[in-house]
């Protein structure tokens, strides 16, 4: 296959998803995916966006038996390139977290957050809004998972960050 007819698959999919219509993005995602696994090989930046924007696509239909491995899988292809796309890999911690969330596996989701929120500081600094959000949604998440005083611990430091970026009052 063309790489000109992987585009299109890819702008067939965004208009599937545009358009709701996750019943036919799924099998086009992975229609998709197979041509560009053996077309470009499974660690490729495209076929592990694609990865990931089919795990985010199952995820959306509860597909959780299929979203986790592959997201699973996703991240750790993504970590194992020479030069990492950061953006790729937070974005696929996000999304794992939340597909472990939605299955119960709380303390799972919790790693994925510890581990974005590495990644965020390492990446935009401690006092950027995506960091703090990440924050926010990690302390909330210690609480749910009995862990009141790293909760405690983030939210303090949130407080500092937040302060100190937009004064006392």
């Amino acid at each position: 296959n063309h790489p000109i007819t992987l585009k299109y698959y890819v702008a067939l999919i965004t208009a599937y998803v545009t358009a709701k219509k996750l019943d036919l993005a799924i099998p086009t995602f992975e229609e998709s995916f197979e041509i560009m696994k053996a077309r470009l090989g499974p660690g490729n930046k495209d076929a592990l966006t694609c990865m990931y924007n089919m795990g985010k696509g199952y995820l959306e239909v509860r597909r959780l038996d299929k979203a986790v491995p592959l997201l699973e899988e996703m991240l750790q292809l993504a970590k194992a390139q020479t030069h990492p796309d950061f953006d790729l890999i937070g974005a696929g911690l996000n999304t794992l977290g939340s597909a472990y969330s939605s299955d119960g596996k709380l303390d799972k989701a919790v790693q994925m957050l510890e581990e974005l929120l590495q990644l965020q500081r390492s990446k935009f600094g401690a006092d950027q809004d995506e960091t703090l959000s990440t924050m926010s949604t990690l302390a909330e998440s210690y609480e749910l998972v009995q862990k009141p005083e790293l909760a405690l611990k983030i939210s303090e430091e949130l407080l500092k960050i937040k302060k100190a970026k937009l004064g006392p009052e």
